[in-house]
């Protein structure tokens, strides 16, 4: 029967320490969040841009079709050349 019986509501002791760990907590997720909405952002827009370049670019200068110009060690390594 004790079950049906509604509680009055307790008084709990918050201790300092547990508050901050709180604020610490609620910042280190809003940072977090900051950043990987700043990533994805960017990461999108590149993406978007690159398409953009693509499809705006003459077939000459389409970068899929452009010459390497960054030198790779197996580029170095190579004994054809």
């Amino acid at each position: 029967m004790m079950y049906f019986v509604p509680m009055s509501a307790g008084f709990s002791y918050i201790d300092p320490a547990i508050t901050s760990y709180l604020i610490q907590i609620g910042v280190g997720v809003v940072i977090a969040a900051g950043t990987a909405i700043g990533v994805y952002r960017s990461k999108i827009k590149r993406a978007l841009k690159r398409k953009q370049d693509e499809e705006t670019a003459p077939a000459a200068v389409r970068p899929a079709e452009r010459e390497k110009d960054e030198v790779t060690a197996a580029d170095l390594l190579d004994d054809n050349d």
